[in-house]
């Protein structure tokens, strides 16, 4: 036994258009929040490097997050620094950053027999 299920076109187009609708509002919103933040990282080329390193960037920061593609987002690579260079100070601060923390190497030795030459 098939089940049918019958629809006008009135209701078919109905969800079309809301469909339609819905996709650009999305996706306006989504141009919106783009445009904001860009402005937001701009509004930082204003600062100085002091105030720049108040916050934990540089000027090369700055230059990386506009380097990126107009799509993505330039306040996330600005983040991610200013929280980097942050974890760095206290690592500093506590007396981590002197230590060394051996990692095993991911690249096999070379058997005895084999010698490597560089030549500079």
């Amino acid at each position: 036994m098939a089940l049918t299920i019958r629809t006008s076109r009135w209701v078919v187009a109905h969800l079309a258009v809301h469909f339609v609708r819905d996709s650009a509002l999305g996706i306006g919103a989504a141009v919106t929040a783009l445009i904001n933040r860009r402005r937001a990282a701009h509004s930082l080329a204003k600062f100085d490097g002091r105030m720049l390193a108040d916050i934990g960037l540089t000027r090369g920061d700055l230059r990386d997050a506009y380097s990126e593609p107009a799509w993505r987002d330039p306040t996330a690579i600005l983040v991610s620094r200013a929280h980097e260079r942050r974890i760095n100070r206290r690592r500093t601060a506590s007396g981590l950053s002197g230590k060394v923390f051996e990692a095993p190497s991911i690249v096999p030795p070379l058997p005895k027999h084999i010698s490597v030459n560089c030549v500079g």
